[in-house]
Formats: C-alpha cells, structure tokens, sequence
C-alpha cells in the first residue's frame, strides 16, 4: 500500500479508534477510582482482607468490570496503533503488539477471575462458621485464587512492555509528539507499578491524548507523518517537521557558505550594468585607499 492509500484508509476509521482510545481512558480511570474508594484494610491479614471484601465486594466487581473492559479495549488500540507505525516503518517488529495486547486481555480476564472467586469467598467467610484463621487460609490457600493473580501480573508486564515499545516506534515515525511518546512509557509503567491516585491521572491524561491524535483534533493540525502517510520523525525541538516544499527551497549544507566582502561589492557593481562601480562604491574605495 502506497502512501496515498494508507492515508485514505487511515482516514476513513481514525475516528473510530479514536473513540476506543477515549472508551479506554474513561473505563480504566473509573475503575481505579471506584477501586480506591473502596474499603481498605490497614494489614494485609487473610481475615481482615476477607472481611473488607465483603463490605466492599459490589464496588470490587463493578470497578473489576469496568477495568476488564477498558483492558479489552485496549487491544485493538495498540494493534491498530502498531499497524499504522509499520507502514511508515516496515522495520518495526511485531512483538511488542503481541505482547500488548496478549497482556491486556490476560490481564483483564484473570482481575476478573480472581475479584468474583475474592468476592464469593468473603461472602461464605463472613456468613459461616467462626470467622478464624484458618477458615479464612482454607478459603484463600488454593485453586484459581492464588493462580489468578500471578497471571494477572505476568498480563500486566507484557502489557507494560508493549504500551512502552509501541509508542516509542509510534514516535520514532512521527505519528506521535515527543510528551505523547514518553507519555505513552510512564504510562506502560503504571500498569505495572500502580501508584494510587497517580496512575488513573496519568493513564487517563495519555489516552485520552492519543484519542485526539487518533482523530486529527489536534488545535494546530494534524501532524506530517499522519497527512503523508510516511514517517516523520519529530524535531527535537517541537517544531513541525519541514513539508516536501521547504526541504527544497532550503539551501544544502554544501551551499551555505560565508559571503566575503569582494562578493558583495562585486553584486553591487553588477546591479549598476556594465560592470560600473556606483559613485558610494567608489567612494568607499577612494576613503580606504586613504587610509
């Protein structure tokens, strides 16, 4: 596909995947909010950690949910956002896609898994027998509920590493700015390393960037590599990249150079026709010679 092509293609669903990207934001820092304000215990206790969930098991599950869904969202965001940079680069390797996505979706449905198996737990911990020790240790000891987390964590480091990766081959091509770019990395770390409040914000703030780049929305334009369809790798300085037109009329590094003195009298001789000095000219020539 050539680049015309690619950007009437592009053209046609950008609006859609910036819509998805949007979904995302919105789904994931409902989530965490929902998350956070749930019941908290101060020590990580199997009878206290029980006992909260119970309290606070509809909020676990709505937020769980929530977030399940904003992850499947995010599958054919990065995978649309690896095809697009391919095509400006066809270096570009596809593992980081993969690695994406297969993270996001992993992750979502094993969150979701261990939050339902959490929450039905709590509820028969609360409701039968003594409420000890090792009622609680029975409930939570085997089976999916202490599998399912470690493969939500493996979900979230393959999701980490792929959010990393393909924005930074997304900026490389320039369908990224620089702060969308690195933007995208604290991002992908957060879905590792989740801090509290900090995450939804910062999660939330790049998504919902990358929704109106996706959508061309951007108050000074649409970026080069986006209207041409091939990569333009962003300046470091944050200045659009040249267009076809200013890269010709720019003069090459070989032909700048130093104008002396000579040259200019010499231009202004030749504009007075024949090759005659004009009378400043000669002046200047004559108050020299004195000297």
């Amino acid at each position: 596909m050539n680049a015309a092509a690619q950007v009437e293609y592009e053209s046609g669903v950008r609006i859609r995947y910036g819509g998805l990207a949007f979904l995302a934001a919105l789904l994931l820092v409902a989530s965490q909010l929902l998350l956070l304000t749930a019941s908290q215990s101060a020590v990580s206790e199997a009878t206290v950690s029980l006992i909260n969930a119970n309290k606070s098991g509809s909020t676990y599950l709505i937020g769980d949910i929530a977030e399940m869904f904003g992850l499947f969202t995010l599958v054919p965001v990065f995978g649309w956002l690896y095809r697009v940079s391919k095509a400006r680069n066809p270096g570009i390797k596809p593992i980081p896609r993969w690695m994406a996505m297969i993270g996001a979706a992993l992750a979502g449905v094993m969150f979701t898994i261990y939050i339902i198996l959490l929450v039905s737990k709590a509820h028969t911990f609360v409701t039968t027998g003594n409420q000890g020790y090792p009622e609680a240790y029975a409930l939570t000891s085997g089976g999916m509920i202490r599998i399912a987390p470690y493969f939500a964590d493996l979900g979230e480091l393959l999701l980490a590493i792929g959010c990393i990766f393909i924005s930074l081959n997304a900026m490389r091509v320039g369908l990224f700015t620089k702060p969308i770019g690195y933007g995208g990395i604290v991002a992908g770390a957060m879905f590792l390393f989740p801090i509290a409040a900090l995450a939804p914000l910062i999660q939330g703030l790049w998504l919902t960037a990358v929704a109106v780049t996706f959508a061309g929305r951007w108050p000074k334009g649409d970026f080069p590599a986006w209207e041409r369809g091939e990569a333009v790798p962003w300046p470091g300085s944050g200045r659009l990249p040249p267009g076809p037109a200013e890269q010709r009329s720019r003069p090459s590094r070989a032909e700048r150079r130093k104008v002396s003195d000579k040259d200019v009298l010499a231009a202004v001789d030749q504009s007075n026709g024949n090759g005659t000095p004009s009378p400043s000219t000669s002046a200047g020539k004559r108050k020299r010679k004195r000297k």
